[in-house]
């Protein structure tokens, strides 16, 4: 009988307990404002046409007249707000936010109490009930519009039915309270609706959060592993893998015309010594304090890489006003007069270096040897000198 397999909970691809950033809840109110922007005046249209097809103009001019002005500034003003919305949200969001839904909220209102007071008043039945008619198909299609948005849309049923729920409540009868108890279910349905569709708005919101999150660390790990690539981590300068490839172009470009170079390999003068001696930590601090002072020390041209261990390769451009022993002792200058490692304060450093000029006719790779036997030369001629071969 094969085992039970373990009851792992698979990982959530999106944190929903994680309050989602300023910019969604932004782009949020700015997709609601959207979307209700298009039914605005589908209000005052529905009122002009319900109170002439069944005279309710003729009988009550001047009431007419006022609830169809009042709906045509509340859809003037919502949509004037709506336009205006994006500059006001990213000026101040909190206001921009609490000034949209109570507008819309208002709006709302005014027109559920025209309805509950059609329906209350209406002495024509096929009036109440197209105004009634009216008044569930907004309820409906606006709930449905602005569900994404689970706090402001949840007000917006009992905003437009409430008031009319209430007065068939207080005018009694099989019918009314029928009638009544359908609004109030219709409340509950709205409300398992909007939780439906601001549920899945937010989840797509929170699923491009995360993916924008992991461009982010992707681009950051690439942009690790290009400098791992290209920089030696404990210097900071430039790896041997990646001088190889400069040393190759330059001299191809050498070969084609450019000017020449030269190349000095330098070794650190009893580094094995002071590993030893005062500890591999120290060892550290000495190779990041010679990085930073040759840093200093050499000219902008001139290129040093960790060639490996304790030694570098300073790739180093012809200039007529210098030559490469000149930047190398000026760099042996500062050295010496430089404390070198902060937990050795008297510490000093010197190196030894070899210089090779590379030939039009040659391979960078026999340059490079020049310069390496140039360095063993140094070295053999009692170190904290330069040779060139």
């Amino acid at each position: 009988m094969p085992a039970a397999r373990p009851n792992v909970p698979r990982p959530s691809l999106v944190d929903d307990g994680a309050e989602l950033p300023l910019a969604c809840k932004r782009q949020r109110l700015l997709d609601v404002a959207k979307r209700s922007r298009s039914g605005l005046f589908l209000y005052p249209l529905f009122w002009l046409v319900i109170v002439h097809v069944y005279a309710y103009a003729s009988t009550h001019p001047v009431f007419t007249l006022i609830a169809a002005l009042g709906l045509v500034v509340g859809a003037a003003a919502r949509y004037g707000l709506e336009g205006r919305l994006a500059r006001f949200a990213s000026h101040d969001f909190r206001l921009a936010q609490r000034s949209f839904a109570w507008a819309s909220w208002i709006f709302q209102g005014y027109w559920g109490l025209l309805c509950a007071y059609i329906v209350g008043t209406a002495e024509s039945e096929p009036m109440r009930w197209s105004m009634l008619m009216a008044t569930i198909g907004l309820a409906a299609g606006a709930t449905a519009i602005m569900a994404i948005d689970a706090p402001l849309a949840r007000w917006y049923a009992p905003l437009l039915l409430g008031p009319t729920c209430v007065v068939l409540a207080l005018q009694g009868g099989y019918a009314n309270w029928a009638l009544a108890t359908v609004f109030v279910l219709f409340f509950f349905y709205a409300l398992k609706i909007i939780a439906l569709v601001s549920g899945d708005y937010e989840a797509r919101q929170r699923a491009h959060v995360l993916l924008e999150r992991r461009a982010e660390e992707l681009a950051t790990a690439h942009e690790s592993m290009r400098r791992l690539a290209t920089y030696d981590d404990l210097t900071g300068l430039m790896n041997r893998r990646h001088m190889t490839l400069l040393l190759h172009l330059r001299a191809e470009v050498h070969r084609n015309g450019g000017d020449a170079f030269s190349i000095a390999l330098v070794d650190l003068d009893h580094f094995k010594q002071i590993n030893d001696v005062w500890s591999h930590a120290v060892g550290d601090e000495v190779l990041q304090g010679f990085a930073d002072i040759a840093r200093r020390a050499l000219h902008d041209t001139d290129i040093i890489a960790r060639w490996g261990g304790e030694e570098f390769l300073i790739l180093l451009p012809y200039t007529p006003d210098r030559t490469a022993e000149a930047s190398l002792e000026r760099l042996r200058r500062q050295l010496a007069d430089t404390p070198i490692a902060p937990g050795v304060p008297g510490l000093r450093l010197n190196f030894s270096a070899g210089i090779s000029e590379h030939r039009v006719d040659e391979a960078i790779e026999q340059a490079i040897d020049r310069a390496d036997r140039g360095l063993y030369q140094a070295k053999a001629d009692g170190r904290g000198r330069t040779e060139r071969v």
